[in-house]
């Protein structure tokens, strides 16, 4: 009876294991099960300190170390200790093994972080992954005030397919931070701060990316581009980009016409949409498209009315002369952006000290890079995609 009654008591605890195993990402339950067979204690680990557990089959940091903690963990020591081994800061013990997808290097540490950031983790553990990353970015590309300042947003979700789009608004901080002679920090129009909502610090980035932008290209010395800087209004006739899932859907149904359909295509960069209006009225939507290169402005593509019927000349005349004034650039599309000619001695004045302070994990190299560019477009427009800026 008792030899009964310990193996039901060791095959109950092997399915809670199973279980709370199943909450860590795929590639690492192997080695999680691999791991929990050496000590029990190890298996206490996987709920007590996931972090801890996901650290040392994940390959996190140095090897004798993950040996050092296992070690340690056998003989039971305290988990602040495991944690100093592995070089966690404590505050991730709060976390669910669902947060655990990527490194985990790179994080917050201090104390005063450490007691702010733990009323702010998600109450929805699948979403802690998408936090997560958003933290440990944010506190890699900037600093700790503004991972806090992430860490406390409220948009994270587990059914979103939102990316990591960061650095832009990352930079956009940490130079709002600067002195006033910092060549990037006059290029700031309202500088970041703690308490700034998160639809405010886009509209903020977006207007500080198209001056960084201007000046690397030396499209000051002209009209250059800007997606806040061209003129939208030809002749009594206002131009409003439509670049939300919602503005998309909305002009769809108020014109009778398939508009909302086109949200991929608007996210991706392969057309924009503007709905054209009079005294607030709209009176026809205008799609451009990319059709000979994106070196090239893009062309209308369509051009037409309510319920897809054909508009006047007067409306054809306001949207060419309008096109006419615009730059290639002007249209916030990340392909164009990211091919355009970059002045080199312009590239180190403005990243100088961002890479002096950064050192080897500033995400910016010291000669300029398109690629670099085009990233920091792409994001832009997904930060733009993703959240209303008005």
């Amino acid at each position: 009876m008792v030899c009964y009654a310990k193996e039901q008591v060791a095959a109950a605890r092997a399915r809670t294991l199973e279980t709370q195993i199943k909450r860590f990402a795929k590639g690492q339950q192997r080695r999680l099960r691999k791991l929990v067979k050496a000590s029990s204690r190890l298996g206490d680990i996987l709920y007590s300190f996931p972090a801890a557990a996901f650290a040392i089959v994940a390959g996190h940091g140095d090897h004798n170390r993950r040996g050092d903690a296992v070690r340690l963990i056998k003989d039971g020591a305290d988990l602040r200790t495991v944690a100093g081994v592995l070089e966690l800061p404590t505050w991730l013990r709060r976390l669910p093994p669902e947060a655990f997808e990527d490194v985990i290097d790179g994080l917050p540490t201090s104390e005063a972080f450490a007691r702010k950031v733990v009323n702010c983790i998600p109450q929805d553990d699948t979403a802690t992954a998408m936090w997560l990353r958003w933290v440990r970015v944010g506190n890699q590309v900037c600093h700790e005030d503004f991972a806090l300042w992430l860490a406390r947003q409220r948009f994270y979700r587990a059914d979103s397919d939102f990316g990591t789009p960061v650095l832009p608004l990352a930079t956009y901080a940490w130079f709002s931070g600067r002195d006033a002679d910092d060549r990037a920090r006059r290029m700031v129009p309202k500088p970041w701060h703690k308490q700034i909502g998160f639809p405010a610090a886009i509209e903020n980035m977006c207007g500080w990316f198209d001056r960084v932008i201007l000046d690397l290209t030396r499209g000051d010395k002209d009209r250059g581009p800007g997606r806040y800087r061209k003129r939208r209004r030809r002749h009594g006739y206002d131009l409003v980009a439509l670049t939300l899932p919602s503005d998309l859907i909305e002009e769809g149904n108020a014109m009778n016409h398939c508009a909302g359909t086109y949200v991929s295509e608007v996210a991706a960069g392969n057309c924009v949409i503007y709905s054209v209006r009079q005294a607030g009225r709209r009176v026809a939507t205008l799609e451009l498209r990319w059709v000979y290169g994106h070196h090239r402005k893009p062309i209308v593509n369509q051009l037409l009315g309510h319920s897809n019927q054909p508009v006047g000349p007067e409306v054809k005349a306001a949207v060419a002369a309008w096109l006419r004034e615009q730059e290639p650039a002007s249209f916030g599309n990340p392909h164009v952006i990211g091919s355009l000619p970059i002045d080199e001695t312009r590239w180190r004045a403005l990243w100088a000290s961002y890479i002096a302070a950064k050192g080897a994990r500033a995400p910016v190299t010291e000669r300029p890079s398109q690629q670099f560019v085009f990233r920091l477009s792409r994001n832009v427009n997904e930060l733009t995609h993703g959240f209303r800026v008005r």
